[in-house]
This record gives structure tokens, sequence and C-alpha cells, in this order.
């Protein structure tokens, strides 16, 4: 590696890979952070805090390392090839599928959901973000182009891309500039895991672990709140734990962009349901379902299976041997890209499926209600003043079965 000078392709036991290490840091910070309280709508300002500064830093870095390489370029270097050395042109599949990618990721992702909906505290706050956040990936747009141009010019272009801030720097004599990129790229790292960590645990156990407790009756009622903070510590320790097994299981060197868009492909299995559900009265909830289920399993099946297992037999020949059935070429498709190629499908099935299934069963009074209530909202002044006769220990109980008695008390 950049920092440890391990040759590329070495392999250590796991009990004394680093990575290890970093995973559980992260997972302990999580924990000691964002699982204080029992509530989901609990606003971590100290967390926000630091993942701001943690934002500042980053930005800081990689603007540092790409004035430096704009200063650094050569009279009459400063023009863009005609074509990048690539086959994903702006034309391509495989470009306008990461793209895709790209923008439900922005509405998709857990840690979108933490910061911009959990972690609100203002609704003017959305709307500043909606021209802070733009200009904020402007600035790594703009800026990661000297970067390319130098590394082209001055041949550092062999490498990893996921190192080049750090080994362009060291190859060109800057290891203050080195140092300050890898703090960029810590403080970007750091402050994804966490807040997923925090978001993906708290949706683990609030709508996973906490309906399956309730319908077994294995824990208490008095008990639930307490045992609430465990599961999602828990949950978050176990997400790290099964994000170092991949690193270690894959088949190919971790890329962090193509680990970054295989996730992105999984997260974007949630768009058909989220956009049917504000703009189509007609979606259902096993539609759905069963939607994300088919989704999520050609997701499995195209992408994560490739890449756990790339020399596989079920991967080269398909299953028994049946080539059109090959996770890389379903149905003899192979011109689309791996990602392309399983994002698509996975895509174009869940949507498939989401709507066959609404059309066939149509929708039930409730789900009519729902979908009234998110596309037609009733304003805020329509409601009467009084929408339940529910006394407060009505209420007390009904808290305790979800924060736990003490919890519920305070309330």
């Amino acid at each position: 590696g950049v920092l440890t000078n391990a040759p590329a392709g070495a392999t250590v036991p796991w009990y004394r890979d680093i990575a290890l290490g970093v995973a559980l840091t992260m997972a302990l910070f999580a924990v000691l952070f964002g699982t204080r309280r029992v509530s989901a709508a609990e606003h971590h300002q100290g967390l926000m805090l630091a993942i701001a500064f943690e934002s500042v830093v980053k930005v800081l870095a990689f603007v540092g390392v790409g004035t430096w390489a704009w200063l650094r370029l050569e009279p009459g270097a400063v023009h863009l090839p005609q074509a990048l050395p690539t086959d994903d042109g702006l034309q391509s599949l495989n470009f306008a599928t990461t793209t895709l990618l790209a923008a439900c990721a922005v509405f998709c992702l857990p840690r979108q959901f933490q910061v911009g909906v959990v972690e609100c505290v203002e609704p003017a706050d959305v709307r500043r973000a909606r021209w802070t956040f733009p200009v904020y990936l402007l600035l790594f747009t703009v800026f990661v182009v000297p970067v390319v141009l130098l590394a082209q010019q001055t041949g550092g272009t062999g490498g990893s891309p996921d190192t080049l801030l750090l080994t362009l720097p060291l190859s060109e004599g800057a290891p203050a500039l080195a140092l300050l990129a890898f703090l960029g790229g810590l403080s970007a790292a750091t402050a994804m895991v966490i807040v997923a960590s925090i978001a993906l645990a708290t949706m683990i156990t609030n709508d996973l672990l906490l309906p399956a407790l309730g319908r077994s009756r294995l824990v208490a009622v008095e008990d639930l709140g307490e045992r609430v903070l465990w599961f999602r510590r828990a949950a978050i320790v176990g997400l790290a734990l099964l994000a170092y097994a991949y690193y270690r299981q894959a088949g190919t060197p971790a890329n962090l962009a193509q680990i970054g868009l295989l996730a992105f492909a999984a997260f974007a299995q949630f768009a058909p349901g989220i956009l049917a559900g504000l703009y189509w009265r007609g979606a259902t909830r096993e539609g759905v379902f069963w939607g994300l289920a088919v989704g999520f399993a050609l997701w499995l099946y195209t992408l994560v299976l490739p890449a756990v297992a790339p020399a596989s037999t079920l991967v080269v020949d398909g299953p028994a041997g049946f080539s059109l059935l090959r996770p890389h070429a379903l149905l003899g498709f192979e011109s689309a890209g791996p990602l392309a190629h399983g994002a698509l499908w996975s895509l174009a099935a869940n949507v498939a499926v989401l709507v066959g299934f609404s059309l066939r069963r149509g929708t039930t009074l409730q789900e009519r209600q729902f979908a009234k209530s998110f596309i037609a909202p009733t304003p805020r002044a329509a409601l009467p003043g009084s929408v339940s006769d529910a006394r407060v220990g009505d209420l007390e109980k009904l808290a305790a079965r979800i924060v736990g008695s003490a919890a519920a008390r305070r309330l």
C-alpha cells in the first residue's frame, strides 16, 4: 500500500490486517456518539458538527491538491484531450447508467436520509442545502481536472486512481501536500461510514428487529427500550464486520469506485418504490415488496456474485452450464459493462414486478388513503384542532412499548 509499503496484491492474516482495526475503530466511534438514546428522531448535534468539520477538511484538501496541480502544469498543457483513454464516453450506456445510479443515490442512500431528514432541524436548512450541496460537488468536479492533467503530463496515471491524490504529490516531492490529501480522504471515509452505520442500524432495529420481537414477545415491554440501544450497537459492529468480510472475500483488488457503484446499484432498488409511492396512486404494498425482492435477487446474482467468486463455475458457465443465464450475460446481452448490465436488469425487473403486481391486485382502502396523504397532502391549517380522544396514559403505554417505560415517563 501507499502508507505501509506493502507489495501490491500481498495478503496478510485477518488478525494482522490494519483494515480490520480501522473498521472496528469507526464502528466504536459510531456506537459511542450515535447510540446514546433510543429515539430514532434524536438529533446528533455533536456528531453533525464533527461531520461538518470533516467535510470542510475534505474539500480544502482537494482544492489544495487541485490548485497545486494547476500551478505545476507546463505552459500549453492546459487542454483536455479529445478522447479519454476509456470506452465509457459521455454517450455510452455505462456512463448513462453511472449517472442514473448517482442520481438515485442522492435520495436513496441511508446516510443522505439521515442527514437530510433525521438531522434536519429547520426546513430552511433544506432550502440552503439545495444550492450548497451542488456547489460542494462542483468544486470536486472542477479541481479534479488539473490533477488528471498533471498525472498525464508526468506519467503518473499508471497506478490506482484511488490513490492518485497521494501518489502524485509524493512523486513530485510534496510530502506535506500528500499528508493533507490523506487527511482529507480519511475525513471523507470516516464521515461516510459513521453516518451510514448509524442510519442502517436504526433502520434494522426499528423496521426488522422490533416488529419481530413484538410478534414473538421474547422481550418484556419494560425492557425493550434499553434492549434497542444494544441491538443498534450490535448492528453497527455487525455491519463493520460484514464490510470487512466483503473486502477480504472480493476476488479482485478492491477499487473504491467499483465498490461504491455496487452499493449505489443496491440502494437504487428503492427508487421505483419511492417514486411510485409519491407519484402513482395505483402502487400497492405487495407490488413494492415483490419488486424489491426480485430487484435485490438480481443485484446479488449479476453484481455481487461475480465480485466475490469471479472464477466459479456458476459465473463462468452459468447455472448447470446454461450460458444464457450467466450473471454477466443474461439472455445473451453482453454489450454493456458488468455494472450497467446488472444495474439495468435488476431495476427493469424491479419496475416490471412492481407495476405487474400492483395492476393485478389493485389498491386497498388503506393504500389509497396513504397515497392521497403523499400525493395530495392536507394543508396544516385544514386539520382539526383535536384529532384523537386518547388519554395521556394511553399515549404513555404506547410510547413505553417503543422507547421503554423510563423514556416514556420523561416524554
